[in-house]
């Protein structure tokens, strides 16, 4: 007996297959978060900073104490929320809804965004604060730090294509590299 393993990014990728149906090509899927707080450092500078040691404890912790301060924050503002962002074959974009404890399972559309929509990413703020920030058509989202990876990973090999990703995936997968895993 020979088991298939995926990873999170490609079971994310699956449901939203099926949730949106055969209307749109989903090419990759990726958790985001939106709303207030939602952008917020998960931890200081400083021990963030101790992440590219890869010490084996830091990146669980730093996604521990980011998902609570976001839960607590989302509670308290009704236009933040969860959910999944499904990558299209013809550059278009759709931004799904998810229930908080159940990020990989779609619940509802929340925008479908034009083809050719830019993936602008923050840089800056990723190097500097460790949370992968990207501005997709009028919203701002926070992506889970393994899609992010899988994102560019993507991108550099021409799954997804993303001119304004591909002109700083060497400083994106620099920092990825180190502070997502």
């Amino acid at each position: 007996m020979r088991f298939v393993t995926t990873t999170p990014t490609e079971r994310v990728t699956q449901n939203a297959r099926e949730f949106v149906g055969p209307d749109h090509d989903v090419v990759m899927a990726l958790r985001v978060e939106w709303g207030l707080g939602t952008e917020q450092p998960t931890l200081s500078a400083a021990i963030a900073n101790w992440s590219t040691l890869r010490l084996p404890l830091v990146v669980p912790l730093r996604a521990i104490a980011r998902s609570r301060a976001t839960k607590r924050t989302m509670f308290d503002d009704r236009d933040a929320g969860c959910g999944i962002l499904a990558l299209t074959s013809n550059g278009g974009h759709i931004l799904l809804s998810a229930m908080p404890l159940r990020r990989k399972i779609p619940t509802g559309f929340v925008d479908v965004l034009p083809d050719d929509t830019p993936l602008l990413v923050d840089v800056e703020w990723m190097e500097n604060y460790l949370v992968p920030r990207m501005t997709v058509g009028e919203h701002d989202l926070v992506v889970d730090g393994v899609d992010f990876k899988a994102l560019l990973e993507a991108v550099e090999d021409g799954s997804v294509t993303s001119p304004e990703l591909a002109a700083n995936l060497h400083r994106l997968k620099s920092v990825s590299l180190f502070r997502f895993g």
